[in-house]
């Protein structure tokens, strides 16, 4: 499905609960779901530069991570930590959990933890939410896959795919005209 297409996409997920809801989707699609896990192991970031370098080097493709998260202090700071640490060999999306679901789709929210160091970076980042904060699993699950699935595609381009696919299809008429000579040629051997 990508084959010559300009991007190597990932989708990142905060939460692991929701990488086997999005499994189907990205196998359908042709990307890697992938648990984020908060901040990343070192090793974990280490091989994905190393795959978005063999993507690039041999394929000549960009890298793209879309990338779901928390709206909380947590999440929005794994964004940034995120950007920061693959800006130089990847662009980064977030795809979601954003300002605009919360009002869109009425989320329910939770308690802001006064504990964590990045409350007030969050506070002064979305003063509009107070002490509110938004669960990336609280979205209904389809408006999440459907996010998902319009942001990879944004990234697709289908006519690079269907000439691939005229490709295939003209491989497979020749293949099987072939196929037809051997099993003749074969025939007439046997008998």
């Amino acid at each position: 499905m990508w084959k010559d297409q300009p991007f190597h996409l990932e989708v990142w997920i905060e939460k692991d609960a929701l990488v086997g809801f999005l499994s189907d989707l990205g196998e359908h699609l042709g990307v890697r779901i992938a648990p984020c896990r908060g901040y990343q192991s070192y090793t974990n970031r280490k091989r994905a530069i190393q795959r978005f370098e063999e993507k690039r080097d041999a394929e000549g493709k960009e890298a793209v991570v879309l990338y779901c998260g928390d709206l909380d202090p947590s999440g929005i700071d794994m964004s940034r930590f995120l950007e920061n640490e693959f800006s130089e060999i990847a662009r980064f999306k977030r795809v979601c959990l954003n300002l605009d679901d919360v009002e869109t789709y009425n989320l329910p929210d939770g308690k802001i933890k006064n504990s964590d160091k990045r409350t007030p970076s969050y506070r002064k980042q979305f003063p509009l939410l107070g002490d509110k904060v938004y669960e990336l699993d609280a979205l209904p699950p389809g408006v999440l896959k459907d996010k998902v699935q319009r942001a990879v595609l944004a990234y697709f381009d289908q006519g690079i795919y269907d000439k691939n696919q005229r490709v295939v299809r003209h491989w497979r008429v020749g293949f099987t005209d072939y196929q037809k000579k051997i099993k003749g040629a074969l025939g007439e051997i046997m008998t």
